[in-house]
């Protein structure tokens, strides 16, 4: 199943399901987000190519209107990941694995997402960096060094306890980085 709201778009999936000949296991849908699907009928939810922010609103809006069935959800944000993980954790998911990949100077996050832990907490360097349990590889380094210069950035605008909160936080980041492990 394919959705998007814009008929341009599906129209170029046809021609790729037609190339591939897989039209008998794809269903085209033209609808906002997720909402012209149930999540009794599927069983993984990729969504990617869009903020963080947009996929945590379509998981919102869908995954409140069903609540029959929580799939698998496979995850590629192109920005506000950490806003992406902290929805995740606080609806009920957890993540399973978190992968890295590099493109140019860009680098991107991929996360698989499980229902069930609704007690999980999840911690702010966590909501940050990603849960990684094993050394890191040099693009998840790559990864942690961009958001950790994003976090310095963002401290600027900060004030008083703002400011000393987001201090500690970028302290704790800059000691993993240095031990080379989660």
């Amino acid at each position: 199943m394919a959705t998007d709201i814009n008929q341009g778009p599906l129209q170029k999936a046809q021609q790729t399901v037609n190339a591939y000949r897989v039209g008998h296991a794809v269903d085209l849908i033209q609808c906002d987000g997720l909402s012209g699907v149930d999540t009794g009928t599927v069983d993984c939810v990729v969504i990617a190519g869009m903020g963080g922010e947009l996929i945590a609103d379509i998981l919102e809006a869908w995954l409140g209107q069903n609540t029959s069935k929580k799939p698998m959800l496979l995850l590629q944000p192109m920005s506000r990941t950490p806003l992406l993980r902290e929805f995740l954790a606080k609806n009920g998911f957890f993540t399973e694995e978190e992968r890295f990949v590099q493109s140019g100077r860009r680098v991107y996050s991929i996360l698989k997402a499980q229902y069930g832990d609704t007690n999980r907490k999840i911690s702010e360097v966590e909501i940050q960096t990603g849960p990684m349990k094993e050394a890191m590889g040099q693009v998840q380094r790559l990864y942690i060094q961009k958001r950790l210069a994003s976090l310095k950035r963002e401290q600027n605008g900060l004030d008083g306890e703002g400011q000393k909160k987001q201090s500690m936080l970028i302290a704790q980041i800059e000691d993993i980085l240095r031990s080379g492990e989660l």
